[in-house]
């Protein structure tokens, strides 16, 4: 799995404080630095560095906060004793009639469960005890 480097993400936390008209650095500075991160000699034995991680890296490094203040909005938002845990997700093929007693609530992330699940009960006399013996 790739990682980037402590140096690297120092380089990229410097650049990113720099910037000042624009959102992200522009092509010329990301392909900079993505040669600057290949050519160092922690680097070497390593996976190389694409020029499209690092520019994943200011995407991420410019969301973040935001995400954060969300995810803190809507744990604030709760009723003592909720829980907030991440929506169910469906396989593929599958439908929301699966998971009948899961309800998720005015925003996503929410889920209340309203409900038991069915329980599917065999009746004694249909099992044949005798088959494993």
């Amino acid at each position: 799995m790739f990682r980037f480097l402590p140096a690297e993400v120092a380089e990229m936390e410097a650049t990113a404080q720099q910037l000042t008209n624009s959102i992200f650095p522009s092509h010329e500075a990301i392909d900079a630095l993505t040669a600057k991160f290949n050519a160092a000699p922690d680097r070497a034995g390593k996976v190389q560095v694409q020029s499209r991680q690092v520019l994943t890296w200011f995407h991420n490094h410019r969301y973040a906060p935001r995400i954060k203040e969300k995810k803190a909005r809507r744990l604030a938002q709760l009723a003592p004793g909720e829980t907030l845990l991440p929506a169910p997700k469906l396989r593929r093929g599958s439908s929301s009639s699966v998971l009948p007693s899961v309800q998720a609530s005015s925003f996503s992330g929410l889920v209340s469960f309203t409900e038991p699940l069915p329980l599917t009960i065999i009746p004694s006399d249909n099992l044949r005890l005798d088959a494993y013996t």
